[in-house]
């Protein structure tokens, strides 16, 4: 592929049923269950997945690995990882909120 085309990786939602029904129809595979994420190039959608079951649909005649490896990524940044927490809920066991200057966590 010599040109360069926009890519923009989204959540589908109900308004895109009838593209992902067309996209399955040239992929000659089922529509994918649950929860759907598309690329999109130049405006249509080249390739869908399932966040649900990793099912992937793509269009044949165009070029769209690059555009299924791009969902295979978020899709990975998307699923919760077991025993983690994001950074910003993460809490710091044993210290004390608004302690006094000195105090070292401990109450006084």
């Amino acid at each position: 592929m010599t040109e360069d085309h926009d890519v923009t990786i989204r959540t589908l939602s109900d308004e895109d049923r009838e593209s992902v029904v067309r996209l399955a129809q040239l992929d000659s595979a089922p529509v994918p269950e649950g929860r759907l994420l598309g690329a999109i190039e130049d405006g249509r959608l080249v390739a869908a997945m399932s966040l649900t079951s990793g099912d992937a649909i793509a269009n044949p005649f165009i070029p769209s690995q690059g555009a299924r490896s791009m969902l295979e990524l978020r899709a990975r940044q998307l699923k919760p990882r077991r025993g983690r927490l994001l950074p910003r809920f993460r809490r710091r066991r044993g210290s004390l909120g608004a302690q006094p200057a000195g105090a070292g966590g401990r109450l006084i």
